[in-house]
């Protein structure tokens, strides 16, 4: 692994700048997991599935559904988070 040079005129060990450059590349691992979730979270569980349930109401909205003339949409769904786990492992 190449020590950028903005860290050898610092002034710290190695070791040091080693540390930091992997924190750094964990941060960003770390915020595309936290964007994943998030979307998973709103985008996924809450607007496509949770509003027309009913869950984030008081009662069911059914017309509020992404594709409200799509009887198989809950199939579509499943697939794709079958497939998005498939392609994990």
């Amino acid at each position: 692994m190449k020590i950028p040079f903005k860290l050898l005129m610092i002034g710290l060990p190695i070791k040091q700048n080693l540390i930091h450059l992997l924190i750094t590349a964990t941060s960003a691992f770390n915020m595309m997991v936290n964007d994943f979730v998030y979307y998973f979270e709103k985008g996924l569980r809450t607007n496509k599935i949770g509003i027309p349930a009913g869950r984030f109401s008081s009662t069911p909205l059914p017309d509020k559904i992404e594709a409200y003339y799509y009887s198989k949409i809950f199939l579509v769904i499943y697939q794709n988070i079958s497939l998005w786990r498939q392609e994990r492992c």
